[in-house]
């Protein structure tokens, strides 16, 4: 155990200013680091979108970056409403799971390298298997590269699984596992029992990076920051969301159809 602090030799201050100043200075802390996340967040999609984007692509994006970063320091975290058409966010290259036609819709924007992500896998692991008939659930890939070296690949991988049909199966891999290392990637591959040729040629050749610059873009537009971040209807849902959260928030929406 180590030693007491020393008791200094000036006077301390009043126990209500020195409790009224640590509250402030954690305030001020916590807000830095929020900003400071968003901002690696935004600023990681835009290394991206300038590493494989097009021109026109790079120039709408350096616009939507300046803009969504103005917004920052106000910005909620949580629960917030979204005033989008969701609709227009699922593409054809996005893999889904359960009912495509419910009236309820769950879109997840993921990092697969993302430490939050990976704590709110399992309970929306059991989401999905609970109430898998009841609503449609969508997956959209958003690797925060520059703090997550290996999310891109990952992504990149998922989509390649997803392209013979077992997305879901490599999904779980990834994320039980938590080994994203090139090898690892093939392994998984591997162990499904997926065209081991047609996958390595796949990841080799970044084909389906158009798709997750899209899955990129969509989470911009969406007003996501960070990962995890989960559309539910009308709703943005922020963070890592425990079971009985989102059951009672899928029974709420239930409840309004």
């Amino acid at each position: 155990m180590p030693d007491p602090m020393p008791i200094p030799e000036q006077p301390l201050p009043s126990p209500r200013h020195s409790s009224t100043g640590k509250r402030v200075f954690f305030v001020a802390v916590g807000l830095f680091v929020l900003a400071a996340f968003a901002f690696l967040a935004l600023f990681s999609y835009y290394l991206w979108v300038e590493r494989y984007g097009d021109p026109a692509k790079r120039t709408q994006l350096n616009e939507r970056f300046q803009e969504q970063l103005s917004l920052l320091p106000g910005a909620n975290t949580g629960r917030s409403t979204v005033d989008i058409d969701i609709t227009k966010q699922i593409h054809p290259h996005n893999p889904m799971f359960g009912n495509a036609d419910a009236s309820v819709t769950i879109i997840a924007f993921i990092d697969f390298e993302c430490p939050y992500c990976r704590a709110a896998y399992n309970d929306f692991e059991q989401i999905r298997d609970q109430y898998g008939p009841a609503v449609n659930i969508v997956f959209k890939h958003f690797p925060v590269s520059q703090i997550h070296p290996h999310a891109a690949q990952a992504a990149l991988a998922a989509q390649c699984a997803h392209e013979q049909n077992a997305f879901w199966e490599y999904y779980r891999l990834l994320f039980e596992k938590q080994q994203l290392s090139d090898d690892a990637l093939l392994s998984y591959a591997h162990r499904l029992n997926l065209n081991e040729e047609t996958f390595s040629s796949c990841l080799a050749t970044n084909k389906y990076i158009n798709e997750i610059n899209q899955d990129l873009q969509d989470g911009i537009n969406a007003g996501v920051r960070g990962t995890p971040t989960y559309l539910l209807n009308n709703q943005r849902i922020e963070g890592v969301t425990k079971l009985e959260s989102w059951q009672n928030l899928i029974v709420e929406e239930l409840q309004k159809s």
